[in-house]
């Protein structure tokens, strides 16, 4: 688990913006998570990378699984 104060530094850091959001998942900060994966979304379009197989299968998201935001991104990647 991890402190408050170890929370707010690394989220005080500066990061690219893959960094950033494997920060929010790792700190399960769920609207963040998926603000980031909505934001990107276009991009992983246009460029045919999917993360689909992460997104459904590794740990790191089941926090997310039962959103139903996190449910339209991750169709969308599956169609990528």
């Amino acid at each position: 688990m991890i402190s408050t104060g170890e929370r707010d530094k690394a989220l005080a850091l500066e990061l690219n913006a893959e960094n950033r959001w494997l920060l929010y998942l790792y700190l399960s900060m769920a609207d963040e998570s998926i603000r980031t994966f909505e934001m990107e979304l276009e991009h992983m379009k246009q460029t045919e990378r999917s993360k689909y197989p992460n997104m459904k299968n590794h740990p790191v998201f089941d926090f997310l699984r039962s959103n139903p935001r996190f449910q339209k991104i991750i169709d969308a990647h599956k169609m990528i």
